[in-house]
C-alpha cells in the first residue's frame, strides 16, 4: 500500500482586497515544491477570524496545516469584521460570503506554484462554496463540511427546532416556540428583499399572539406568560 508524502510548510500572514473590505488572512504553502493545487477554506456561520477557532479549537489552523503537509496550499481568512479584516459581518449574506470566497480564491490563483484550486466550506461556508462554484467558472473543485443536506430554509427550520427539543423548558412552549419561529421563518422567506417584510413579519407576530392569547388563558388560566415579548 502506497504511503502518502508529509511535507513541511511555511505560514505568511497577507492582505488581499474586494471593494471597500480589505481582508486579512494566512497562507500557507508546502516547502519544497514548485507547483501544488490550493485551497480556500470557507467559514460557516458566526464572526470567525482565521484559525476557524470553535471551543477554543483552532479548526482551520490545524486543517490547513494538515493539508499543506500533503502538498497543498491553504489560505485561511478572517471574516468580515473579525481580526484584520474590515468590513461589518452582521448585515452580509450568505451570498456575500460567496463573492469574499470568491476574491480570496482569485488572490490564491494568483500565487507563484498554485496550478489549480478550489473551496472547501464549513456548514455555512459549505453552501457559499456552492453558490461561489455557481457564479464563477475559476472553481475548480468544492468541499463542504458538515454543509446543507436540504434547501436552506428547511435546513434553518430543523437547526430551530433541535435547538428548541434541547431546552429545559415544558412540551407546551417548546410547541408555543416552534409555532411563531417557523412561522416567521415562511414569512421572511416569503417577504424577503421587498418593502413590505417589517409589516408582515410584524402581521405573522400579531395573528400568532392573538391566537396564542386565546390558547394559553384557556390551557393556563391564571399563570404567568414569559412569551411576552412584544
Amino acid at each position: 500500500m502506497a504511503l502518502l508524502a508529509v511535507l513541511s510548510s511555511r505560514s505568511d500572514s497577507v492582505f488581499f482586497t474586494r471593494d471597500t473590505i480589505r481582508f486579512g488572512a494566512t497562507l500557507t504553502v508546502p516547502a519544497g515544491k514548485q507547483h501544488y493545487p490550493g485551497v480556500v477554506l470557507v467559514s460557516g456561520t458566526g464572526k470567525q477570524d482565521r484559525d476557524g477557532t470553535m471551543a477554543g479549537k483552532p479548526m482551520f489552523k490545524a486543517l490547513a496545516d494538515s493539508l499543506s503537509q500533503l502538498g497543498y496550499a491553504v489560505l485561511r481568512v478572517d471574516d468580515r469584521g473579525t481580526g484584520q479584516t474590515n468590513g461589518v459581518y452582521e448585515t452580509a449574506t450568505t451570498g456575500d460570503f460567496a463573492d469574499d470566497a470568491l476574491a480570496a480564491l482569485a488572490y490564491l490563483k494568483q500565487q507563484p506554484g498554485v496550478t489549480k484550486a478550489g473551496l472547501v466550506g464549513h456548514s455555512e461556508g459549505g453552501a457559499a462554496a456552492i453558490i461561489a462554484a455557481a457564479k464563477s467558472k475559476e472553481v475548480d473543485f468544492v468541499v463542504t463540511l458538515a454543509g446543507l443536506a436540504t434547501d436552506g430554509l428547511q435546513a434553518l427550520k430543523l437547526q430551530n427546532i433541535g435547538i428548541i427539543e434541547s431546552a429545559k423548558i415544558p412540551d407546551y412552549d417548546k410547541n408555543r416556540h416552534k409555532t411563531i419561529n417557523l412561522r416567521m421563518f415562511d414569512t421572511a422567506y416569503r417577504y424577503a428583499y421587498t418593502p413590505q417584510l417589517a409589516d408582515k413579519l410584524n402581521a405573522t407576530y400579531a395573528a400568532w399572539k392573538h391566537a396564542d392569547d386565546s390558547a394559553f388563558a384557556k390551557d393556563k388560566p391564571g399563570e404567568h406568560d414569559h412569551m411576552r415579548f412584544l
